[in-house]
C-alpha cells in the first residue's frame, strides 16, 4: 500500500503488516525532521503517487466514484470495475489516436 504522510499511523502500519501488506507510507517532516533515508523513501512515494493520483481524480470527477452507489459490496465492486474498464478503454483510444 502506497500512502502519503496523512495516512501515517503506527496502528495502520501494524494492521497492514498483519494482513500481509507491505506499507510504503511517506514520513511526515513536521514531527522531528527527516533522515536522509526517509527523504529518499518520500521521494519514491512522491514519484509513484504523481503518476497515479490524476487517474483517481478523473475517476472521481468524470465517472462519479466519489461515493459508493450500491447497497452491497459485490455490486460496488462490479460498478467500480466497470468504470475503471471504461476509463482504461478511453485512455487506450486516446493513446491510439495520438500515435
Amino acid at each position: 500500500m502506497w500512502a502519503d504522510a496523512a495516512r501515517d499511523a503506527r496502528d495502520l502500519r501494524a494492521a497492514l503488516e498483519a494482513r500481509g501488506f507491505a506499507p510504503v507510507i511517506a514520513d511526515s517532516p513536521r514531527r522531528c525532521g527527516l533522515r536522509s533515508w526517509q527523504r529518499a523513501v518520500n521521494f519514491v512515494v512522491k514519484t509513484v503517487r504523481l503518476r497515479i493520483e490524476p487517474d483517481f481524480g478523473t475517476l472521481k470527477r468524470a465517472y462519479g466514484l466519489v461515493q459508493a452507489r450500491c447497497a452491497t459490496l459485490a455490486r460496488n465492486i462490479v460498478d467500480i470495475t466497470l468504470k475503471a474498464l471504461v476509463f482504461n478503454l478511453c485512455c487506450t483510444i486516446t493513446l491510439a489516436d495520438a500515435g
